[in-house]
């Protein structure tokens, strides 16, 4: 009999132990979740570190010909997937979403299209030569699709 009272509560003692284990990992999930950066938060992170990544960016914009296309690279603190001209327009992809969309931002030479693009919603004015996109498609000087 001492022998199955000490195999029942050693058998407690693992079922004690795993239950503390799993307690502690839900918390530790729950404190991380917390603590991660909502919506607004990312998109204001974002916006900074373009902010910060601009001038150098524009640099390599200015550099590139037409039909020109670079691989990944990091550029200030923002990462690219491909950076390309195509219609005096710079594309600085930065990856696809969930929907196999790319996104990222464009650069437009000084004297170059002058776009609005009030009616889209792929795309939007981010500051001076500067939009953000998240589209399939290139843009056209037109604001059109291609």
């Amino acid at each position: 009999m001492n022998g199955t009272a000490v195999v029942g509560e050693s058998a407690l003692r693992r079922v004690a132990y795993l239950a503390v284990v799993l307690v502690a990992g839900v918390a530790l999930l729950a404190g991380v979740l917390m603590l991660a950066p909502g919506k607004r938060e990312r998109a204001a992170l974002e916006n900074e570190r373009f902010v910060r990544s601009a001038a150098a960016m524009e640099e390599v914009a200015r550099t590139l010909g037409e039909g020109d296309e670079l691989g990944a690279r990091n550029i200030g603190e923002l990462s690219f997937e491909t950076i390309h001209r195509e219609d005096d327009l710079v594309y600085f992809a930065q990856g696809r979403d969930m929907d196999n969309q790319p996104y990222g931002y464009v650069w437009t030479p000084p004297g170059g299209p002058h776009w609005t693009f009030a009616e889209r919603e792929d795309v939007r004015p981010v500051r001076g030569p500067w939009f953000e996109y998240h589209l399939n498609v290139n843009l056209t000087a037109a604001g059109r699709t291609k």
